[in-house]
């Protein structure tokens, strides 16, 4: 990079040298900044997608146990109208 920067300074002038400087910087910053999102979507993709599966199931599984429960007789229900007579 540094003869390159050398050569567009005594070709073109320091201004270009300086927009290629950050042209080139940015880049990289850029294929940096690709990795990170690629590592934090692989843990979206494995960690919290399986963990938003785990409580999908847990859900239904509490949902069946409460329409199971809504069809026992309730005992508190039971004392208090055999009070009321």
């Amino acid at each position: 990079m540094d003869d390159l920067l050398v050569e567009v300074i005594k070709q073109a002038g320091p201004i270009a040298a300086i927009i290629i400087f950050f042209i080139w910087r940015d880049w990289k910053r850029e294929e940096r900044m690709f990795s990170r999102i690629e590592v934090l979507e692989n843990f979206v993709q494995n960690s919290l997608l399986t963990l938003v599966q785990k409580v999908a199931e847990t859900l239904q599984q509490n949902t069946k146990a409460l329409e199971r429960l809504e069809k026992l007789p309730c005992v508190l229900e039971k004392s208090t109208i055999e009070d009321e007579k």
